[in-house]
């Protein structure tokens, strides 16, 4: 361990001389690992949210979803529980579809979901920011949360203000929304406000034990029957298709990336074994005393490492930077886990670049570098 900070420190000492040879180097390895590391942004982002769609897979309920007329959602609740005594709890979210919305200087169209205070704390999905509390959600106070992807789109942070028909809502957090279809998430009483009795997407969690679909479909069609039914799924059915589909943008994600890891090694490999050239001298004088192809090979590791992470914390600070652009792309989502991937992505690039990059140095002559 010791040998390996020793070569660590000299490697770092030997980097300050050919500065401008370096500066290309980061340069082009920020250039050759940008897509690789907001992929990783990506996947990290689709982990999580095939983390929070599948949250409650343990669990016993049905997912109605439906279009029908804004109700209470106290009076849904009582409608549907008298219906089926082994009812347990609704949770109770209404979505509005492609409504106007001012975002700062900007109109755009967003999905404005309803959420009672069950959906709210039904599974783990706040990313940054806060709740709104018991309070807030019952009082129908002017709060909201928006998803990761919609915040970094618009270059939101919690706090911000946003207007829906006139309506000023503070974000105080930003979430994944998991099984959720909205973007843009309120207390249900601010969206049966400002519905206007349209139509609405809802999505009633409805929980109890040995629940039949049937028995719910018929109570929603009792009590509302002009309610177009959209599904009916079981736990299982909304967790295996939610996590079908995202392992699936993973999986393209993660290919992507690899791929693109590997035309980046080839082309940093080159501009690496360049730049070893160019410092053969060096390299010699090395061989000279008596270092070996493994201590060369370890070096030129150690340097491309160094590099590596300097050219991803600059391309993690940029993504950061442009996240508002990214996201017409894709969505990063920014987290400690993204770090690590990144690391790892470094640890790799490094291992496979360093040995090709070291073993063609090591065919250099000495005698012939010692001349140059």
């Amino acid at each position: 361990m010791k040998i390996l900070m020793f070569r660590l420190i000299t490697t770092i000492k030997c980097l300050s001389h050919n500065k401008l040879l370096n500066f290309v180097v980061v340069i082009s390895m920020m250039t050759g690992l940008f897509y690789s590391c907001a992929l990783l942004g990506s996947v990290n982002y689709n982990f999580h949210n095939m983390k929070i769609a599948t949250s409650l897979k343990n669990q016993d309920f049905i997912l109605a979803e439906a279009l029908m007329q804004t109700a209470d959602e106290e009076e849904i609740v009582t409608n549907l529980k008298s219906e089926a005594a082994n009812i347990q709890k609704i949770g109770v979210s209404a979505a509005f579809i492609r409504i106007p919305a001012a975002i700062g200087n900007t109109n755009d169209l967003i999905n404005l979901q309803g959420l009672d205070n069950s959906v709210v704390n039904m599974t783990d999905w706040l990313m940054q920011g806060r709740l709104p509390t018991e309070i807030e959600m019952k009082e129908g106070a002017s709060v909201a949360l928006a998803t990761v992807g919609f915040m970094q789109k618009y270059s939101l942070k919690s706090g911000d203000t946003i207007s829906v028909y006139g309506k000023n809502l503070q974000l105080v957090g930003s979430v994944i929304n998991g099984n959720l279809i909205g973007t843009v998430f309120v207390p249900y009483k601010i969206l049966k406000e400002v519905s206007i009795n349209n139509d609405m997407q809802y999505q009633l969690f409805i929980f109890g034990n040995q629940l039949e679909k049937d028995d719910i479909k018929n109570a929603i069609i009792k009590y509302y029957p002009e309610a177009e039914i959209v599904s009916m799924r079981n736990s299982s059915e909304v967790t295996s298709a939610n996590k079908s589909g995202l392992m699936m943008v993973m999986g393209i994600s993660g290919l992507h990336s690899i791929i693109t890891l590997v035309l980046s090694i080839a082309s940093t490999a080159i501009i690496v074994s360049g730049r070893l050239i160019n410092d053969r001298k060096n390299m010699a004088i090395k061989l000279a005393h008596g270092s070996s192809v493994k201590n060369i090979i370890t070096d030129s590791i150690f340097e491309t490492f160094i590099f590596s992470v300097i050219s991803i914390i600059l391309d993690l600070i940029l993504m950061y930077l442009i996240r508002g652009v990214l996201s017409n792309i894709i969505t990063v989502l920014f987290s400690w886990h993204l770090i690590l991937y990144c690391l790892i992505l470094a640890g790799v690039f490094s291992l496979m670049v360093g040995l090709i990059s070291g073993i063609i140095a090591t065919y250099f002559n000495v005698s012939d570098m010692l001349r140059v």
